[in-house]
């Protein structure tokens, strides 16, 4: 009887323990996006936000630009692929380009922004924003904007 009872408590902590290895394993490979908002004008029209989205968006999927990106940040080995145009390709599937708005916390005005970022899975955070970060970075370079030190 004890025997049988003992069995049965270790049968139901190893459930337990898969069941929690197995959700905390679906929440690290949930789909996630970081990016970086670029604030616009807010008198621009959304035919203006619409070309430079479209403008911005033809840039950085340049090989010139994504070779930059993936250069810098060594993306080909940490994302373990074989060659760098693997990486290229990664890259510029992964990357967006859209438009959305960002509310001042202080003020709750809002700003029509730009939306440069990337695609990918939860447990890569810390990699997806150091590339929205290099993105940014690289659409500034391209409009003209200096960078504050």
């Amino acid at each position: 009887m004890q025997r049988s009872i003992f069995l049965g408590l270790v049968a139901a902590g190893l459930i337990m323990v898969a069941a929690a290895g197995g959700y905390w394993w679906m929440k690290q490979n949930r789909p996630d996006q970081q990016w970086v908002p670029m604030p616009l004008n807010p008198s621009s029209s959304v035919e203006e936000r619409a070309q430079l989205q479209e403008e911005l968006l033809a840039y950085l999927k340049t090989e010139d630009a994504l070779r930059r990106v993936v250069k810098d940040l060594s993306l080909q080995q940490r994302w373990n692929v074989p060659s760098e145009k693997d990486a290229i390709d990664q890259l510029k599937s992964s990357m967006f380009v859209r438009t959305g708005e960002f509310r001042n916390p202080m003020t709750q005005e809002t700003l029509p922004t730009v939306d440069i970022g990337v695609n990918g899975k939860r447990k890569e955070r810390v990699l997806m924003g150091e590339i929205a970060m290099r993105l940014g970075k690289e659409t500034r370079k391209h409009l003209g904007i200096e960078e504050k030190p």
